[in-house]
């Protein structure tokens, strides 16, 4: 082969290469469309005998990868993640859930407005709790807070999903809370 040829190749090769990093990075990096119905599992942690619940979990937003996350596929997340059938005293039929996550950990609640007495608009919040998600966002655990206690790993409510019963769910939470809050110790 001449070397004309063979540079010809080579030039061809690097441009197919070059091509296929451009749009690796504009898929990586365009915002994506995420709306996943998750069966989940609720217990409570270092309470064997208590008995858990199965839920359902939906999760409808937008995920935006980061060059910071590059390398864990970590992003940030924003839209709506709903526990289905769940509510709340004290909080209005009507409260907007809120869900917003970056590099892996967020907030789940509610918000609304209420107008106090004097006539003011007072916006409000409920905090449901803490999310961690794997970077795909396919697998997810929930530390439920509460409002007096908080939460500890003997006996705080969590809910990971997906999960059929308490031994997938505990697992599955073991393993998503390791990934984002480093090693500790494991849920029982």
């Amino acid at each position: 082969m001449s070397a004309w040829r063979h540079g010809r190749w080579m030039r061809a090769g690097i441009a197919a290469v070059v091509l296929l990093l451009a749009g690796s990075l504009i898929w990586w990096f365009f915002p994506q469309r995420i709306d996943r119905t998750l069966q989940g599992y609720e217990f409570t942690a270092g309470q064997p005998e208590r008995p858990g619940r199965s839920l359902t979990l939906k999760l409808e937003g937008t995920l935006q990868r980061t060059l910071a996350g590059f390398w864990k596929g970590a992003g940030k997340f924003e839209g709506k993640l709903v526990i289905v059938g769940e509510s709340y005293s004290g909080v209005p039929e009507d409260a907007t859930p809120f869900f917003y996550m970056s590099r892996g950990g967020g907030r789940l609640g509610l918000n609304w407005v209420e107008i106090n007495p004097e006539g003011q608009t007072v916006p409000r919040i409920h905090l449901i709790g803490e999310v961690m998600a794997e970077y795909d966002w396919s697998k997810l655990a929930i530390i439920r807070l509460h409002e007096k206690k908080g939460w500890n790993s003997n006996e705080g409510v969590t809910i990971a999903a997906p999960a059929r019963n308490r031994e997938e769910a505990l697992e599955l939470a073991n393993r998503v809370m390791s990934e984002r809050l480093g090693e500790g110790p494991p849920l029982k």
